[in-house]
């Protein structure tokens, strides 16, 4: 039985046996959102594993749209249980509500807390908030880092802890659990993630800092499929056996993750900034970075916002040969295999956009973004960005418009 489930039991029947004592609270957050790519050619959608995608300026509501509600029984100073569901287009479930959040926080002592279930890892900037859009100036965290990481949640535990270090506070976290990613290519099953981060608050200045490592196995993903396929005699690939043993792992994949992030705030002004190294022993989740500044300036209700931020990935080619006698056509597809497992998605954003509070509960954001593709513009890919194999004469830009508007209650 998954974590958080073996919490949802233990902690009803807490709360069964606490129900006069426990003081219960709601809330909730959402999303209304549109968008729209102008390219005839390639479709571009907000998030990597979304299930549509918008081309020739066709509109669509899927994306940023979440809808998510949060109860929080306090049963006592030091035991707390929270629950989250949120409904989103998921891959696999669609709009159906899903447990996004269940666990159990016991703070035996004020600088310590532990909590276990399903819950987020506070590895990132925008970790906990990643849906909530009233708790960002854009839309949707940059794409250019967060869309290298999951941050699905983890069904573990995490101890944190806080206290001051050099005139400043410092909350340190460290966890280890499993998580489950499901996405349109098949499923990611975590054997462990353990990670360990730090955030430091001085004034304006916030710095963050993060490790992580876990082992993980793909489940039904077409690159297994396709390794199988170019391993078989007679496929036409010379040395795709050992390159492909090597290279492609698809189960017991180690992957690493670094990031560091500084936010500074000067009167209306803020800087965010974050960056972000992806390492693993497997081109099925390729080496890359990532980073992005992001500028904006409060004036009474208006946010006028603007970013920049790329993302590189590092794998090198695999070396795959046709073997002597093969036809040109499955030479040639066997170097677009190679293309296509180096992962050659390198692409710069560029984002400006405008924030209006129309209350301290709900705001509207109106954004416009470009993306590059600046290493390959021919690849099939289906990423943010979605190029059918059989596109011709993309020039490598895509544009994008969202209108949101975000609440919370």
């Amino acid at each position: 039985m998954p974590v958080w489930r073996t919490v949802l039991v233990v902690g009803l029947a807490l709360l069964a046996t606490t129900a006069s004592a426990a003081e219960l609270e709601f809330s909730g957050f959402g999303t209304l959102s549109a968008y729209q790519g102008d390219d005839e050619v390639a479709s571009v959608r907000p998030r990597r594993f979304g299930n549509e995608a918008s081309r020739s300026g066709k509109w669509r509501w899927d994306g940023d749209s979440v809808l998510g509600v949060q109860a929080r029984w306090v049963l006592s100073d030091e035991v707390q249980l929270v629950w989250q569901l949120q409904s989103s287009d998921l891959v696999d479930k669609r709009w159906r509500p899903n447990t996004e959040w269940f666990y159990v926080g016991w703070s035996p002592a004020p600088a310590w807390t532990l909590r276990v279930g399903r819950q987020p890892l506070p590895m990132q900037q925008h970790s906990e908030t990643g849906r909530v859009g009233l708790a960002r100036v854009t839309v949707r965290p940059m794409a250019s880092v967060y869309e290298l990481i999951s941050n699905n949640p983890i069904d573990g535990g995490v101890l944190s802890w806080n206290g001051d270090l050099g005139g400043g506070a410092l909350a340190v976290d460290a966890s280890l659990g499993r998580v489950d990613i499901r996405s349109n290519s098949g499923r990611a099953a975590g054997r462990y993630l353990a990670s360990l981060s730090a955030r430091w608050q001085h004034g304006p200045v916030v710095l963050r800092a993060g490790l992580l490592r876990g082992r993980l196995d793909l489940l039904g993903s077409s690159l297994e499929a396709l390794g199988d396929t170019l391993r078989q005699p007679g496929s036409g690939c010379a040395v795709c056996g050992p390159i492909l043993e090597a290279r492609l792992r698809t189960q017991n994949i180690v992957s690493h993750r670094i990031t560091l992030g500084h936010t500074l705030n000067w009167g209306p002004w803020t800087l965010d900034m974050e960056w972000l190294r992806r390492l693993s022993n497997s081109v099925a989740t390729p080496d890359a970075d990532g980073w992005y500044m992001l500028l904006s300036h409060r004036l009474d209700r208006w946010t006028p916002f603007a970013a920049i931020g790329a993302s590189r990935y590092r794998e090198a080619p695999l070396g795959l040969q046709a073997a002597p006698g093969t036809p040109e056509a499955g030479a040639a597809l066997i170097q677009a295999v190679d293309r296509r497992l180096q992962a050659m998605q390198d692409r710069r954003i560029l984002l400006a956009g405008l924030r209006w509070d129309l209350h301290e509960q709900a705001a509207l954001k109106l954004q416009w973004e470009q993306w590059r593709s600046t290493r390959d513009t021919l690849t099939s890919r289906s990423d943010e960005i979605v190029l059918p194999p059989t596109a011709t004469g993309w020039d490598g830009r895509v544009r994008m418009i969202t209108v949101a508007l975000d609440f919370v209650f």
